[in-house]
C-alpha cells in the first residue's frame, strides 16, 4: 500500500474523471505517503478536496525539500498520522508558535533548526516549540536565553531529544524575590555564557552555595540582593569568615535562620559579623573561637552579642586592661556563665594605674601567670598590695609607685610593702599607724614613703628596750603616739624624762605613759640624781638602778632620791639604790642630821671629803661621828 511516488499519484489523479462525484480513489490506512515535495504534498491535498481520493490517518513524509509553517499546518490537519519534515529555514518562533496560524499539533516529526533571527529568545518558546516536534529543536544558533531561573533549566534538562545547540547561551533571568541559590548555581553549570541574574532581589540557600554564586565568574549582575542563609537545625554550624564574605557581596541584608546553632572563628572575625548592619544574626547562637590569644575588650564585646556561650578553650592568652580581663574571667565564673574554657590562660596586661584589689580578683581567676609590667602605679590597702607583691602569679612587678588607701594603717604591712617595690609609696591617706616602735622607726626613716608626718601612732610594744626609739619616733610625727601598751621601758634616766616630758594637753606627743616599770641603762657615777627623782615621780612603776655604781650630789638632792626608794620591785619607787656608794658635794652642812639621815639611806660608803663646815647638836655631830 506505500506510495512512492507523489508525483505519479498526483498526475493519474489528474487523469482521473469523477463519476456523480464519487472520489476516484482511497489510499489504504496505515500508509505512509512519501516521496514528494511540499508542493506535491499541496496537490494531493487540493485532490482530496476535489474527493479525488481520500487521505485518513496515513503518515505524510515530505521527504524533498522543506515545507512551510503554513503546510506543515495544513499536512498535520489533513491526516490522522504523523507529519515528518523540515520546517523552512529562517522560519521565525514567533511563526511557528502564532496562536493563529503557528504550529497547533503535537506528535509530528517536524525538523527545526531555530533561525539566527531568533538569536535571543526566551526559555518559556523554547520548550513551547520543543512541544510541537518529536524531532530535536536545533538551537544552534541561539545566543542569548530569557526567562525564570527554573524554566530556563527546564530547557536545559530536556535532553538531545528535544533540543540540541545549547551550552553557551548568555541567560538573562527574569526571577525578582526568593529564588533558591541552588537552581541557579545550576543554571550557571548549564552554559558556558553568562548568566545575567540582575533581575533577583533576593535569594535564600545554605551559606556555602550563596558563596558559590557569588564566586561564580559564569554569573553577573548580583551585588545587592537580600540573602537568607538556611543552615539551621542540629549540627548546623557557620564560619564567620564566610558569612562576613557573603556580606560583602551584596548591599542587601544577610539574614541567618533562627534555628542556626554555631558560629565559629577569630574573634574578631565574628565581632564583624555581629556588628555589621549588613547581617542579621538572632544573637542566640553557640560561639566556638579560633584564637590562641585574643584581647579581652573583643572577647567582652563578642560576649554581648551572643546569649549563647562562647567556648573559648582554645586561648593560651588574654590581652587587655585589668578590668576588661576580668569581666571576661568573670563570665566564665559566674553560675550562669556565658563564657566557657578560661581559668588557665596567661595574661598580658596594657594598664598603667590598676587596683591592687583587681589585680588579686585576676589571680583568683587563672593559674596562669600575670605580665603586669606595663604598670607603673598600684593603688589599695597594704594588705592588698603585699597579696599581689606575695603572690608567685605576677611578673613584672617590683619599682610601681604605690598608692596606699588605708586610713589605719599596720605598720608590719607597709615595712614589707617597702621592701616589695622601690618605687615611691604615698601614704598620705594614712592617718593611724599601728605596730611596734622599730617599725614605725623604719617606716619614717625609709626614702621609700612620702605623705607621712602627722599620723596618730599606736604602739603595740609591751616591752621597749631602748626609749630613745619612742623619742625618735615622736620626733618623726606631730600626731600622738600611744605607748600605753607598753609595761616596761629600758632607757637612760634623761631619754626616759624625755620621753614623759613628750606628753602634751594637745594631743600631739607621747601618751598613755605613767605605770611603766624602768630599767635604767645608766652606769658608773650618776651625778644628776635630781633627774632620778624627777623619773620616779613620772612613773607609779618602779625603777630599776641596779646598773648605777655610785652617786655624787648634794646631801639634799641624795636624801630627796633615797626617799623613793623602795626594797621591792613590785613597788612604787627606785630599787637597788641602798648599797651604793655615795659622795657628797656640799663644802658647809647646816644640819648635820641630813647627813646621818643619808647615811642611814644607804649601806654603802658616804664620802664627805668636800665638807669643810658642819653644825649641828652635840648628839647629832656625836652620832655622825661615830657612824664615821
Amino acid at each position: 500500500d506505500l506510495i512512492d511516488a507523489i508525483g505519479e499519484a498526483n498526475t493519474a489523479t489528474g487523469q482521473s474523471t469523477e463519476a456523480d462525484g464519487a472520489t476516484v480513489f482511497t489510499i489504504s490506512a496505515a500508509s505512509t505517503i512519501e516521496g514528494g515535495t511540499a508542493a506535491n504534498f499541496t496537490t494531493l491535498l487540493t485532490h482530496e478536496g476535489n474527493n479525488l481520493l481520500e487521505i485518513g490517518s496515513q503518515d505524510l513524509n515530505v521527504d524533498s525539500g522543506t515545507m512551510t509553517v503554513a503546510n506543515a499546518v495544513a499536512f498535520s490537519a489533513a491526516t490522522g498520522g504523523t507529519v515528518t519534515g523540515e520546517i523552512t529555514s529562517g522560519t521565525t518562533i514567533a511563526a511557528m508558535l502564532d496562536g493563529d496560524s503557528g504550529l497547533s499539533e503535537t506528535g509530528h516529526a517536524l525538523t527545526i533548526t531555530i533561525a539566527s533571527g531568533d538569536a535571543e529568545t526566551t526559555a518559556e518558546n523554547l520548550s513551547n516549540l520543543y512541544a510541537k516536534t518529536t524531532v530535536a529543536v536545533d538551537a544552534s544558533a541561539v545566543t542569548q536565553i530569557t526567562g525564570e531561573v527554573a524554566d530556563v533549566n527546564t530547557v536545559y534538562e530536556a535532553g538531545s531529544s528535544e533540543i540540541t545547540g545549547l551550552g553557551n547561551e548568555t541567560v538573562v533571568t527574569e526571577d525578582t524575590s526568593g529564588l533558591a541559590v541552588t537552581a541557579l548555581n545550576t543554571l550557571d553549570d548549564h552554559t558556558t555564557g553568562t548568566v545575567n541574574a540582575a533581575s533577583v532581589t533576593s535569594m535564600t540557600g545554605t551559606l556555602a552555595n550563596l558563596l558559590e554564586a557569588y564566586g561564580s565568574n559564569g554569573i553577573t549582575g548580583l551585588g545587592n540582593e537580600a540573602l537568607t542563609v538556611t543552615n539551621t537545625g542540629n549540627g548546623s554550624s557557620l564560619a564567620a569568615s564566610d558569612l562576613n564574605s557573603l556580606d560583602s557581596k551584596t548591599s542587601g541584608t544577610v539574614t541567618t535562620d533562627d534555628g542556626l546553632l554555631t558560629l565559629t572563628g577569630t574573634v574578631s572575625a565574628l565581632n564583624t559579623a555581629y556588628g555589621s548592619a549588613g547581617l542579621s544574626i538572632d544573637g542566640d547562637e553557640a560561639i566556638t573561637i579560633s584564637d590562641t590569644t585574643v584581647d579581652a575588650e573583643e572577647l567582652n564585646n563578642l560576649n554581648n552579642y551572643t546569649s549563647g556561650v562562647i567556648n573559648a578553650g582554645t586561648l593560651t592568652k588574654l590581652t587587655g586592661t585589668l578590668a576588661d580581663v576580668n569581666v571576661a574571667f568573670a563570665a566564665d565564673a559566674a553560675s550562669s556563665a556565658t563564657i566557657s574554657g578560661l581559668g588557665s590562660q596567661a595574661v598580658e596586661l596594657t594598664d598603667t594605674n590598676v587596683l591592687a584589689a583587681d589585680l588579686n580578683t585576676l589571680n583568683g581567676y587563672t593559674e596562669g601567670t600575670i605580665d603586669a609590667s606595663t604598670v607603673a602605679e598600684i593603688e589599695g590597702t597594704a594588705s592588698a598590695l603585699n597579696d599581689v607583691y606575695d603572690t608567685a602569679g605576677f611578673s613584672g612587678l617590683a619599682n610601681e609607685a604605690v598608692t596606699v588607701t588605708d586610713t589605719t594603717a599596720d605598720l608590719a604591712a607597709l615595712v614589707t610593702l617597702d621592701g616589695n617595690t622601690t618605687g615611691t609609696i604615698d601614704a598620705s591617706a594614712v592617718h593611724t599607724l599601728n605596730g611596734t616602735v622599730d617599725n614605725a622607726n623604719s617606716v619614717y626613716e625609709s626614702d621609700g614613703f612620702t605623705g607621712l608626718g602627722s599620723e596618730k601612732v599606736t604602739l603595740t610594744d609591751s616591752t621597749l628596750g631602748d626609749v630613745a626609739d619612742l623619742n625618735t619616733l615622736n620626733g618623726y610625727t606631730t600626731g600622738n603616739v600611744d605607748a600605753s601598751n607598753i609595761s616596761q621601758i629600758t632607757g637612760s634616766i634623761s631619754a626616759l624624762n624625755i620621753a614623759y616630758a613628750a606628753e602634751s594637753a594637745l594631743g600631739n606627743g607621747i601618751s598613755g605613759l605613767g605605770n611603766e616599770a624602768l630599767i635604767l641603762s645608766d652606769s658608773g657615777t650618776l651625778t644628776d640624781v635630781a633627774a632620778l627623782t624627777t623619773l620616779n615621780g613620772n612613773t607609779t612603776g618602779s625603777i630599776n638602778a641596779d646598773n648605777i655604781g655610785n652617786f655624787e650630789a648634794s646631801i639634799s638632792d641624795l636624801n630627796t632620791m633615797y626617799a623613793g626608794a623602795v626594797d621591792n620591785s613590785n613597788e612604787d619607787g627606785i630599787t637597788d639604790i641602798k648599797d651604793k656608794a655615795v659622795t657628797i658635794t656640799d663644802t658647809t652642812v647646816s644640819d648635820a642630821s641630813t647627813l646621818n639621815t643619808l647615811n642611814d639611806n644607804t649601806t654603802g660608803v658616804v664620802t664627805a671629803d668636800s665638807v669643810t663646815a658642819l653644825t649641828g647638836t652635840a648628839s647629832v655631830l656625836n652620832t655622825l661621828l661615830g657612824n664615821g
